[in-house]
Order: structure tokens, then C-alpha cells, then sequence
């Protein structure tokens, strides 16, 4: 009996070692995601007052690595936390995917708006 406890708490503690990893991982991307979103915004506001060279590819490139960062951490989170059955996400789980969204969406528009379109379509 009690090597069985023995057991369950090893296991318990490789489980929450491994759920430490995986969101330090994860807290790492989603801050370099952060990074490259804050040089978008800088990007673009430059971009507005000034005139300077290359702010709309910066722009376009940094949100585009931005989202690509996102993506990838919010990944690597899901696919290596540990779940147990009764394991249920909470509202910081919903408040990613919904910025995720909001940010590939921006990145979409960004690089619509930035290619110049060779033909002109009527419809």
C-alpha cells in the first residue's frame, strides 16, 4: 500500500515538473510574440508621423512573426501540458485563442493591404 503511494506522488511530480517546462516554453514565445507585436506598433506609428524607409515591410514582417510566435506557443502548450480527466481550461485559455484570432486576422489585413494588385477586378 504504501509503495503505491510512492508511486502516484513520483508520477504526480514528473507531471507538474513537466507542466513547469511547457509553460515556461510557452511564456517565452508568446513574450517574443509580444516583442515583435511592439515592433509592429512602433512600425506603424512611425509610419504615421514620419517618413521612413521600409516601415510598411517592418510592419508587415514583425506582425506576421508576431502571430506566427503566438501560434506556435499556444501549440507547443497544447500539445505538451499533461491533462488529467477532470482538468478543465480556465478563462485565460479563451482570452488567448480570442487574441490569437485577433492578431492573425491583423496580420491577414496587413499583408492585403500592403500587396500592390497587378489587375483590377469588377464584378
Amino acid at each position: 500500500e504504501m509503495l503505491e503511494d510512492t508511486t502516484e506522488d513520483k508520477d504526480a511530480i514528473e507531471n507538474c515538473q513537466s507542466t513547469d517546462s511547457t509553460g515556461s516554453t510557452a511564456i517565452v514565445l508568446l513574450w517574443l510574440s509580444f516583442v515583435a507585436g511592439i515592433v509592429a506598433l512602433i512600425a506603424g506609428v512611425l509610419g504615421i508621423f514620419t517618413v521612413v524607409p521600409h516601415t510598411s515591410e517592418i510592419k508587415k514582417n514583425s506582425i506576421s512573426i508576431s502571430a506566427f510566435l503566438s501560434i506556435i506557443a499556444f501549440l507547443f502548450w497544447i500539445v505538451m501540458v499533461p491533462l488529467e480527466d477532470d482538468d478543465v481550461f480556465g478563462a485565460g485559455f479563451y482570452i488567448t485563442i480570442f487574441s490569437i484570432l485577433i492578431l492573425v486576422s491583423s496580420a491577414v489585413l496587413t499583408v492585403i493591404n500592403s500587396s500592390k494588385p497587378t489587375k483590377t477586378f469588377v464584378f
